[in-house]
């Protein structure tokens, strides 16, 4: 059975190693200042720090007070008190007026820094400890020969071991070049440990994202009890927070044997980013692990911290790409190689992962759903529900019961309670399609519910909460309709967090070739029909027509072009077939209507060139002009 002298306790961990103490088994040592290297036993008579002279431990430093601070031995506690100064203590680094201090704690007093350590040393009752004064010490990694590119600081008193030592940590750092998982950076990290130190027993504790992983490392020879050895957390934890490695030795007694048990910590830091700490125990080392051993500990660590971060950036971009991958394969592409497109692509995957409302502008046809679709597909809540509710097609009298849901008996024929749509959207994403087309009256009934994502059922009284984020379209241009009076300029402005413009078919017209191959290719797929093509003079006929129905119009023109083609190419007949099938159906025009009709798609093939349109025409532009004044 193992007694072990010390204490390590966190509470906020849980971590407890129970011990008996006795007195005089801590010390203050000085590692920093005109007094480092010295230490001091802790016992009940208090040790007092300060510039005078009658002062134990004497600090000749203008900010430090006649009598600073205090440390005493009492009930087995070692107890901080300051006593007329000013300037604070800092424990740990931070300011205190008294505490309890534990093994391992860093205390500063001007410009003087101590640790507490357990040692040997008489006490205030006469008895000894039989064993020797074991050094130990706190270690900053600028402080470490292994990593200063200076010389070694005054008062650091350390000689690296060897070239062997150097050697060592250069084989580690090509060994660590090599890895490419998380794994297997973790494995040569412990066997790198293992070699130089053969602990005991070593973990890695691992800070990602603020959470925690605890590696236990496997030694060579496992104890023989199978009782689990609690991680020195405390001290982890410490050595991360303050950014400095830590040694501490301790008297133990196992099984009835006197022997000295090691502690070592290293933090593992990649600029401010805390990724760990590192460490390890031993105890009836053939020799006392020193500050040297201290300084490659924390080289080690500090080697090791860079390739944590990498390969967390490449675990972390290699998820993302298989996310965007997914969502590739099942969500459609915007098809088109224009600037126009190329820009909407482009601010697609900008806003996309921003929890930024969406307005979508443009004419039937143009893609509006789609865009939304893409935005909700390439955002965090892609796999929540997307909930799209076209306000143009839902009745005025049952637009609330749809939209807010409604309880039971609320009205005549509310036999159960409905969820509405905006409750369904939690978690998601609300597509209000044709949001310009809905009544005043509704603007106003929704306007609280898009802003704050709070309303009540119809018929309820319990106020509902849903998160989601609104994205909305309209084929109106909505500063019209505000200056008209149709549109509420506050919805407008709770809705316009990034508007998207998407321009008709007409106004680029260099994608109507890849579009129309696009729907082609799909149409065949559907069909299981050979494989087509367009034939050049197609392609041409296609260029020429308008489209005001956009992409929509031209996708069921190629579709129907599919089902009359005969061969295996598409030519302009297949596509005037399909044309003339439609327009077949609408009312037949006058010829004046049926000129007019005729200009504007000339004018809109021209891009607005009014002396082009006029040559295709065949008349002039003063002519031109006159036709369309009447």
């Amino acid at each position: 059975m193992m007694m072990r002298l010390g204490l390590i306790r966190d509470v906020g961990y849980n971590v407890r190693v129970f011990t008996k103490r006795k007195s005089g088994m801590f010390q203050l040592r000085a590692t920093a200042g005109v007094t480092c290297g010295t230490s001091w036993p802790i016992q009940a008579r208090p040790l007092v720090i300060g510039r005078e002279s009658g002062c134990e431990v004497k600090i000749p430093d203008p900010v430090v007070s006649r009598r600073h601070c205090e440390i005493s031995l009492a009930n087995d506690t070692v107890n901080l008190r300051t006593l007329s100064s000013r300037n604070p203590v800092f424990v740990n680094g931070k300011p205190s007026e008294g505490c309890t201090l534990q093994i391992g704690d860093e205390i500063r007093v001007g410009r003087a820094v101590f640790f507490i350590a357990s040692g040997g040393s008489r006490d205030t009752h006469g008895s000894s400890d039989e064993t020797e004064d074991l050094p130990g010490d706190v270690l900053a990694e600028e402080q470490s020969v292994y990593l200063s590119t200076r010389p070694v600081g005054e008062g650091v008193k350390v000689v690296p071991q060897t070239e062997d030592d150097f050697h060592e940590l250069f084989r580690l750092s090509r060994s660590l070049s090599r890895v490419t998982s998380q794994a297997e950076l973790i494995k040569i990290v412990g066997n790198a440990l293992k070699a130089h130190f053969h602990p005991d027993h070593s973990w890695l504790l691992l800070n990602y994202e603020e959470e925690e992983r605890l590696v236990t490392f496997q030694t060579e020879t496992p104890p023989p009890d199978k009782e689990s050895v609690p991680p020195p957390r405390r001290l982890m934890m410490s050595s991360l927070r303050e950014r400095k490695g830590t040694l501490v030795p301790e008297h133990i007694t196992d099984n009835s044997e006197k022997t000295t048990r090691f502690t070592m910590v290293a933090p593992i830091f990649f600029g401010d980013r805390k990724i760990g700490s590192l460490a390890f125990q031993r105890k009836g080392a053939e020799r006392a692990y020193t500050t040297r051993d201290l300084h490659f500990f924390v080289a080690l660590a500090h080697i090791a911290a860079p390739f944590f971060k990498a390969i967390e950036r490449i675990e972390s971009l290699e998820t993302e790409n298989e996310r965007l991958r997914l969502i590739a394969e099942k969500t459609p592409r915007l098809v088109g190689s224009s600037k126009t497109m190329r820009r909407l692509q482009s601010m697609i995957a900008t806003v996309a992962p921003s929890m930024h409302p969406v307005l979508i502008q443009g004419a039937t046809g143009t893609g509006k759903e789609l865009v939304a679709g893409l935005i909700h597909e390439l955002s965090d809540r892609a796999n929540g529900p997307m909930v799209i509710v076209n306000c143009a097609a839902i009745p005025r009298e049952l637009f609330e019961g749809e939209f807010f849901g409604h309880e039971r008996g609320a009205f005549t024929g509310a036999t159960e309670r409905r969820i509405g749509l905006l409750e369904q959207s939690d978690g998601g994403t609300l597509f209000l399609d044709e949001i310009g087309d809905l009544s005043l009256e509704h603007q106003a009934r929704i306007l609280r519910a898009i802003e704050t994502g709070q309303f009540r059922r119809v018929g309820g009284k319990k106020e509902i909460k849903a998160d989601f984020r609104v994205i909305a379209a309209t084929n109106k241009e909505i500063a019209k309709q505000i200056r008209k009076g149709a549109f509420r300029e506050d919805l407008f402005h709770r809705l316009n967090g990034v508007m998207f413009n998407i321009s008709p078919l007409s106004q680029r017209r260099h994608d109507i070739p890849e579009l129309a191959q696009h729907f082609l290719d799909m149409a065949c797929a559907k069909t299981k029909g050979p494989q087509r093509r367009f034939a050049p003079e197609a392609i041409q006929y296609m260029l020429s027509r308008a489209w005001p129905g956009n992409v929509r119009e031209l996708k069921y023109a190629v579709e129907a072009a599919n089902i009359f083609c005969r061969g295996d190419t598409i030519n302009i007949k297949d596509l005037q077939v399909a044309s003339e099938l439609r327009e077949t159906e609408e009312v037949p025009l006058s010829l004046e209507e049926m000129q007019r009709r005729h200009i504007k798609k000339v004018i809109e093939y021209t891009d607005g060139n009014m002396q082009e349109a006029a040559r295709i025409l065949g008349i002039g532009r003063s002519t031109l002009y006159n036709k369309l004044g009447e």
